[in-house]
Parts: structure tokens; sequence; C-alpha cells
């Protein structure tokens, strides 16, 4: 009688002391990165920690510009798929939005293209740079314009600015800046242009260049801000790409 008593007050005690025992819940996480928008966080992901919920992001760049705008982030994920938290930061996207989203997922071959433009976007800002560089030492030199060779580097240069063009043209449609973002994204794209642009107005000039004076003065002219908005579009993508406070950052 005693042993039973015993064990019965066992099975109650156990049962008091460990009422929340259960299988535990898995939170549920995202598949996909934030930040890159539809980009496979993987097998390995960063994983990070904002208001008590762990987000898979898909690589440490996206951690930095997370942590920079995280509410904006969040929007969508199933780890804030509650009321609360949908009415506190999350807001319907505007349609235009919607169709860019809706287009580019439409169209994988553009959208998978179009991630391209940071790889082939390097080669103009070299090839312009080094063209304004070398046509401005024989300036200072008081050398002839458009030496031997300087020319084809700056027909690869306003070709291979062409192609980062149009790639830039397809990513976009990818991509969503909104706030500071947008506004760096729209410098981005207005120097590009415009940089290109002189470069290709100083390789049309460049046939010319050793014909006057004016003509020549016009071409280094041209060559000189094509390189310094190319490279004012190249610090506007770095900042894009790697947090809009990595060059200020000690």
């Amino acid at each position: 009688m005693i042993y039973a008593r015993l064990a019965i007050a066992i099975v109650v005690g156990l049962t008091l002391a460990l009422p929340g025992q259960s299988t535990p819940v898995t939170e549920v996480m995202n598949d996909t990165c934030p930040v890159m928008k539809g980009e496979p966080v993987g097998e390995n992901p960063v994983v990070v920690e904002y208001e008590g919920h762990k987000i898979n992001l898909c690589c440490k760049k996206c951690k930095r510009v997370f942590f920079q705008e995280p509410q904006r982030y969040i929007k969508g994920l199933p780890q804030f798929a509650t009321a609360a938290a949908t009415a506190a930061v999350a807001t319907a996207p505007p349609p235009v939005l919607t169709e860019l989203v809706a287009s580019a997922e439409s169209t994988p071959l553009l959208d998978w293209l179009g991630r391209f433009h940071v790889v082939v976007v390097h080669f103009p800002i070299a090839l312009i740079l080094l063209a304004a560089a070398w046509e401005w030492l024989l300036a200072l030199r008081g050398r002839a314009p458009c030496a031997p060779g300087l020319r084809k580097v700056l027909a690869c240069g306003v070709a291979a600015a062409a192609v980062a063009i149009t790639l830039g043209l397809l990513y976009e449609e990818t991509m969503e800046f909104v706030g500071q973002r947008g506004e760096v994204f729209e410098q981005h794209e207005l120097f590009a242009w415009i940089g290109s642009a002189c470069a290709a107005a100083a390789l049309a000039l460049s046939s010319r260049a050793t014909r006057s004076a004016l003509v020549k003065w016009n071409y280094r002219g041209l060559l000189l801000l094509a390189a310094i908005f190319i490279g004012l579009a190249g610090h506007a993508g770095g900042r894009l790409t790697q947090g809009l406070s990595f060059f200020s950052r000690g």
C-alpha cells in the first residue's frame, strides 16, 4: 500500500512539474532572401535575429543591408505573418511593383541574364577610365590626341557600357528600391547614362581629333566627363550592393 501511494505521488509530481513538455513548435523560416528578392538562401544561410524571430539571408552583404532598414525587409516573411505584425510593418505593394514582379516571373531567362549586370559593369568602368587617363596623360605631355590603340580601348568601353546598361535594365525589373536606396539607384542610373553618352560622343570625335584644336579639346573634355560620371555611377552602384554606409564606415 505504501509503495502504491508512493508511485501515485511520483506520477502526480512529475505531471505537475512538467506541464509544458510537449513537442516543440518549429518556427516557420523563409526560403528566399528578403533583401535579394527571390534569391534562394541555400543550405547554409546567414541567420539573423530580429524582434525575437530568426531570419534566413543569402549572404553577409545582405545582413548589412537588412539591418539598415529591417522593417522594410520583414514584409511578407512567414515569421512575421501575424495580424499585429502585418498591421505594424506591412503595406500593400504599389501596383507598378506588382506588375514588375509579375513580368520578371514570367520571363526567367531575362531575369537570369539581368543578374550578369553586376559582372559586366566593371568592364566599361575600367576601360573608359583607362582611356581618359591615357588621353589626358598625352595632353599633359603635349602629345597628339588619340594614340594608336587608345581608340580601340574607348570603343570597347562604349560597347561594354551598352551591354551593361541593357543588362541593368533587365535587372531593374526584378529589384525594388525605395526610400534612400531608391534615390541612390536613380543617381546610379542617371550617371551611367550621362557617362556612357559622353564616352560615345568622344568616340565619335576621336577620328577627327587631330584635325583642329576645337575638336581635340571637345574630344578630351567629353572623355574627361565620361570618366567622372562613370566613376560616380560606379560609386552609387557600390553603395547599392555593399550598403548605403559602406564608403563612410570606419
